[in-house]
């Protein structure tokens, strides 16, 4: 397949678009599909409450797998991916996810040094070409700023569910509250 950057400005102005972080993701891993031939892909993310990595989403990964595969910080990838360096196994299988694998590749999601997960792929038969290679580290750099994106408004919309002078919930944060704490009241027949 031919590959055009306009591929990509037609990405990024999908991305723009308020949605959740799992379906913006979605739409690069869809594209992702489409560019290269793999044997299984995935996006682990950070959980700074837990002090480890998970898989966020995933191509021709089990659920198995998925689920139980946590990586903490200790862990000896993420301490070579904090080099902020894709990481790249042919010969040596150093790192493997669920398959085994001819060419893997581990390429970090960041932003200004901070480590915000990685996202692998990999090959059963055969090597990844270099084009390939520099198609991956452009796509992680789209990763790294939905992410970094959706990590900021997270905080923005923290900060504004308190009152800064009291210290109770805002107006809006209240009614949004107290709706999900209503819907729970309905759907499971309980008391107000």
């Amino acid at each position: 397949m031919d590959f055009k950057l306009i591929k990509f400005d037609e990405l990024l102005n999908e991305l723009k678009h308020n949605q959740p972080l799992e379906e913006n993701l979605s739409k690069i891993i869809r594209d992702i599909e489409t560019e290269f031939d793999f044997q299984s892909l995935g996006i682990y993310l950070k959980i700074p409450s837990e002090n480890s990595f998970r898989m966020k989403i995933s191509r021709n990964v089990s659920h198995t797998f998925t689920k139980n595969h946590v990586l903490n910080f200790e862990n000896d990838l993420i301490k070579e991916l904090h080099k902020f360096q894709l990481l790249e196994y042919r010969e040596d299988k150093k790192f493997k996810f669920e398959k085994d694998y001819s060419h893997l590749l581990v390429m970090p999601i960041y932003f200004k040094k901070e480590l915000l997960g990685f996202i692998f792929m990999d090959k059963k038969e055969g090597v990844f070409s270099t084009r390939e290679i520099s198609k991956l580290q452009m796509f992680a750099s789209i990763i790294s700023l939905i992410i970094k994106i959706f990590v900021q408004q997270n905080e923005i919309e923290q900060l504004t569910e308190f009152d800064e002078v009291t210290g109770v919930y805002s107006h809006r944060a209240f009614l949004a509250r107290a709706e999900h704490l209503f819907s729970q009241v309905i759907r499971y027949h309980r008391d107000l």
